[in-house]
């Protein structure tokens, strides 16, 4: 009886942009002014300075949806009398990530406005980008428009170019022990009853025990954000060694960096291990033989302060443990 070690350790360096938060408030300022609001003949006064406050919700890195109150300041001019306009405001916001720390955005949504005595119905459109300064703390520079403000005088469109500032819930800095790596488990040890010497039998002799260590790129791996995988020549090499033999067991393990809430990044760590034991079934290899789990945050390898410490952390780790052939 003979006993072999294979341990394949496959680190996917995954483009996960963790960077999801569940919530976030922001504040801004900005300056103000209406168009079609004056009436010929009288005075008008049709520019201010204003700001606002909002609230919002992440579903994903691409789509949220956000509340807002706007004080557009106070004008004077059709119909208005050094009064003051306000909006309550709630929009979907679709972002674009164009870099690891800058988003464009959109949104289109509904404005309730308000001003002097009257208040009417209108449409908000909004274009905008983001700057994350620190992973909780954004920078946001906005266009914003408030469409069909009509107070029976004139039918007015709003508008307000703004600077504010977010704070994204769940994006804090995380710290966790690296936990020592488990030995593997010892082979269990049968002792066969003696029989009696067969006629020597040619076999083949086994291939000598390997030690299987790689490193790959994994941005094309998975897709951003998605346990979908993209590319699966790095996993061929574990098919062929499960395949050779059946007897062998695999244990497949997701992680991510520290980026994003810690319940979220549990969750996909789960799901990213679980589609590469999916692919590994697919290519016949028994369910029975393949486990696979989720550790989000924890056993960083590196450190989760630099973007090249966190693409290390943000990995799924692939271990064959000690089985025995004859």
């Amino acid at each position: 009886m003979k006993k072999m070690v294979a341990v394949l350790s496959v680190c996917c360096l995954m483009q996960a942009g963790l960077v999801q938060a569940q919530g976030y408030v922001g504040g801004k300022l900005g300056a103000t002014w209406l168009d079609d609001s004056c009436l010929g003949g009288e005075s008008c006064d049709d520019d201010s300075f204003g700001g606002g406050i909002y609230t919002g919700y992440e579903f994903s890195k691409h789509i949220a949806v956000e509340l807002g109150y706007d004080y557009l300041g106070k004008f004077t001019g059709g119909g208005l009398d050094d009064k003051t306009v306000t909006a309550v405001t709630v929009a979907p916001k679709f972002n674009f990530p164009l870099a690891e720390d800058f988003s464009a955005y959109i949104k289109t949504g509904l404005g309730f406005v308000n001003f002097g005595d009257g208040d009417d119905a209108s449409f908000l459109g909004a274009l905008g980008g983001e700057y994350m300064i620190q992973p909780n703390l954004g920078l946001r520079l906005e266009y914003q428009i408030l469409t069909d403000m009509s107070n029976d005088l004139v039918r007015a469109q709003g508008n307000m170019v703004t600077l504010g500032l977010s704070y994204k819930f769940g994006q804090g800095k995380k710290y966790h022990k690296p936990m020592g790596a488990k030995p593997a488990p010892k082979p269990h040890k049968v002792m066969a009853a003696p029989v009696p010497a067969p006629e020597p039998v040619r076999q083949e002799k086994p291939s000598e025990p390997k030690v299987f260590k790689k490193s790959l790129s994994g941005t094309n791996t998975f897709a951003t954000n998605s346990a979908e995988l993209t590319a699966t020549e790095s996993l061929q090499e574990v098919v062929d060694i499960l395949s050779r033999y059946p007897q062998a067991k695999v244990m497949i393990t997701g992680y991510t960096d520290s980026r994003g809430p810690e319940a979220y990044n549990q969750q996909l760590s789960e799901r990213r291990a679980k589609s590469v034991s999916q692919f590994l079934i697919s290519k016949g290899i028994e369910a029975e033989r393949v486990s696979a789990k989720g550790m989000g945050e924890a056993n960083p390898v590196a450190s989760n302060e630099t973007k090249a410490g966190r693409e290390k952390n943000r990995r799924v780790e692939i271990e064959i443990p000690v089985f025995e052939y004859q």
